[in-house]
């Protein structure tokens, strides 16, 4: 069974995933605006800590901003 985490995750993956499908290279705005709710609420789940889950939301951010 999964916790609550991991269906928030998931839920969020499949609203993210059809809204970049049509899309073959999102810049980091791009990816930024569609993958920063979907990284908070996991975040925001698995740590219950608001202020905790959006600094782990930047660090998260910001390492994939590394990569581009």
């Amino acid at each position: 069974m999964m916790n609550e985490a991991e269906l928030i995750f998931l839920t969020s993956q499949s609203e993210a995933g059809s809204e970049t499908v049509a899309t073959v290279r999102l810049d980091f705005e791009q990816a930024f605006m569609a993958y920063h709710r979907v990284v908070h609420r996991y975040a925001c789940a698995l740590t219950r800590d608001a202020g905790l889950a959006e600094d782990v939301t930047q660090d998260a951010l910001h390492a994939d901003n590394s990569c581009w």
